[in-house]
């Protein structure tokens, strides 16, 4: 009967079939053993990866800093005497932003045509974080349009992309401006020129 031993001389042997059937199981528990091995070889290598990375993205995010140097050169065409024939105190400001409730400001200039040639410093943790750089420019010292308890007015806003590379530069841009009007609408209104270069700041420990 298949799969039975047989006598031989007084000896058991098993028949043909039986030794192959124990040789293929043999081949295939080794086969399955060096699968097995090459899957743990290759989760091994996976996770020495991914740990490399993790480091990797540590270094870059909780160490590295860049320093966004803005000019502001002047603004043009702000507050038109023909459109804004009221407005007699002409001091202004620029505020800058890229983070929120992070606003740095120019110096206070007096003029039609005002002009600052401030170079202001936003630090950044990722430039790719906040892609904009948000501009105002403000009028100080006027009383004349209403809803203005503290006489500064927006006269002109902006929101322009600024170089996310270190070292990348760009030098005196004219953006053009929108100015507010008491219904939450923006106009066309005004020109500012200005210059930015990203750098890379060092490492914090």
């Amino acid at each position: 009967m298949k799969g039975h031993p047989m006598r031989n001389n007084g000896r058991l042997t098993l028949r043909n079939n039986d030794n192959n059937n124990i040789t293929g199981d043999k081949q295939k528990k080794k086969r399955f053993s060096t699968d097995d091995d090459d899957d743990r070889q290759i989760l091994t290598e996976q996770r020495a990866r991914t740990m490399q990375n993790m480091k990797l993205k540590s270094v870059i995010t909780d160490n590295t800093r860049y320093i966004l140097h803005v000019k502001i050169i002047k603004a043009l065409g702000i507050d038109s005497p023909m459109l804004h024939p009221l407005v007699r105190h002409r001091f202004y400001k620029v505020a800058l932003w890229v983070e929120p409730n992070k606003e740095c400001y120019t110096s206070m200039v007096q003029g039609c045509t005002p002009q600052w040639l401030d170079i202001l410093h936003i630090d950044l943790k990722n430039p790719c974080d906040h892609p904009f750089l948000y501009v105002e420019v403000l009028r100080f010292g006027s009383k004349v349009d209403p809803g203005t308890s503290n006489g500064m007015v927006v006269v002109g806003r902006a929101r322009i992309s600024y170089p996310k590379e270190p070292g990348c530069e760009v030098t005196g841009r004219v953006v053009d401006l929108l100015r507010p009007d008491q219904g939450g609408k923006a106009k066309p209104e005004g020109l500012i020129r200005l210059s930015m270069k990203l750098e890379r700041f060092g490492s914090f420990s």
